[in-house]
């Protein structure tokens, strides 16, 4: 499934956070900015409590029709997407290693030591870097996948399959998916998949 170009739609994985207010205005802008595609918020049942869940409530009933809830799993839904948003989850990571264009935000520097920092091409200060970024790599910009090999594997090797070598079993797949193996390639622009019927899914 990953082989397969994706929709440009956006996966904003969302965690509570002491910046809370920031990060729900950012997602409604970065609705607004892009009424082309489907942003899509994706929150932790467990998390859906308290004032953060009255937030997400909030959030949700602006009635902007391309900010849609996904309740699936997170997975499924990075199948779909091309730009992957998070702030603090590692879904941001993960993100790039599925060929996707992967964000955290970094809104509030009272967030004294945030990993992610030692690797600025993954961090945005504010939305309209982050609106500014994506529009780029809308335009065929590359994503600066090769800088980040040291924050995650992108060999193209199936990590389950180096466990069992570990432990001396057979690997189940080949020893590289080659459309995930970035790290001895040049950056390419993103692919996108043809426009569906829907207009939210140009």
């Amino acid at each position: 499934r990953l082989a397969a170009p994706a929709r440009r739609d956006i996966a904003c994985f969302l965690e509570p956070c002491f910046f809370d207010e920031q990060v729900f205005e950012s997602i409604l802008h970065l609705a607004d900015s892009f009424p082309d595609r489907i942003v899509y918020v994706n929150v932790k049942s467990n998390r859906k409590v308290g004032e953060y869940g009255r937030m997400l409530k909030d959030l949700l009933s602006h009635g902007r029709p391309n900010l849609v809830e996904h309740t699936g799993r997170s997975y499924d839904l990075m199948f779909q997407c091309s730009y992957v948003v998070a702030n603090g989850s590692t879904l941001g990571l993960e993100a790039i290693q599925f060929g996707r264009a992967g964000f955290q935000l970094d809104f509030d520097k009272r967030w004294k030591r945030l990993y992610y920092r030692d690797f600025p091409e993954l961090c945005v200060s504010n939305v309209q870097q982050l609106i500014e970024r994506i529009r780029r790599l809308d335009s065929g910009e590359a994503y600066p996948r090769r800088n980040l090999h040291q924050v995650i594997d992108l060999s193209g090797r199936v990590i389950w399959d180096v466990i069992r070598q570990d432990m001396g079993l057979r690997a189940h797949a080949p020893d590289l998916l080659m459309h995930l193996a970035f790290a001895d390639r040049e950056d390419s622009p993103l692919k996108f998949s043809p426009p569906a019927g829907d207009p939210l899914n140009v």
